[in-house]
């Protein structure tokens, strides 16, 4: 794993390191959820899938949102684009460095992500308002970044890697 000592913008010191997210496609219908890990606080960088609509007449709205752990929506990124009835792996890209929404039909919708740490049990949910039983997420993928706190807690400062590396098959496990 490689580790980063000081350099996670825009932060100044401490330990994290970058995560691919990669998803099992949720059943058709649902939505789906990220649960960060109980040992560690987590941020989204990014994220990309399609939405593939049925032909059930509705409109549909996608956002990305930020829960805690009992799943009470504290907020949401989203292009503010409508997705209608029969699309077909309609592509959307979300990060943290974006500052606005673009989308042109029949192009891919691009929107910004909020970027903060959330704690342990926090929850991020692609959500597809309207959602029809026949609607399907897929190919869910992104990066997140990590700082591990475990019940060490959080480390600071520098250490050379053969300390971290005992330190890494102590808590990881």
């Amino acid at each position: 794993m490689q580790v980063t000592y000081g350099l996670l913008e825009p932060f100044h010191h401490g330990r994290g390191y970058q995560k691919p997210l990669t998803a099992t496609n949720p059943a058709a219908g649902a939505n789906y959820t990220h649960t960060v890990n109980p040992d560690s606080w987590e941020r989204l960088l990014s994220i990309a899938f399609t939405l593939t609509t049925s032909a059930t007449v509705a409109n549909r709205i996608v956002t990305v949102q930020y829960a805690d752990p009992q799943g009470h929506v504290w907020a949401a990124d989203g292009a503010g684009v409508l997705v209608t009835a029969s699309t077909t792996a309609q592509q959307f890209y979300g990060s943290n460095k974006r500052g606005n929404s673009e989308w042109y039909s029949p192009s891919p919708v691009f929107f910004p992500l909020w970027g903060g740490f959330m704690p342990p049990g926090s929850k991020i949910t692609i959500n597809v308002q309207n959602i029809d039983t026949t609607d399907q997420l897929a190919t869910i993928v992104g990066m997140l970044e990590k700082f591990e706190t475990n019940e060490s807690g959080y480390i600071t400062g520098g250490i050379d890697s053969e300390t971290f590396a005992a330190w890494y098959e102590l808590h990881a496990g």
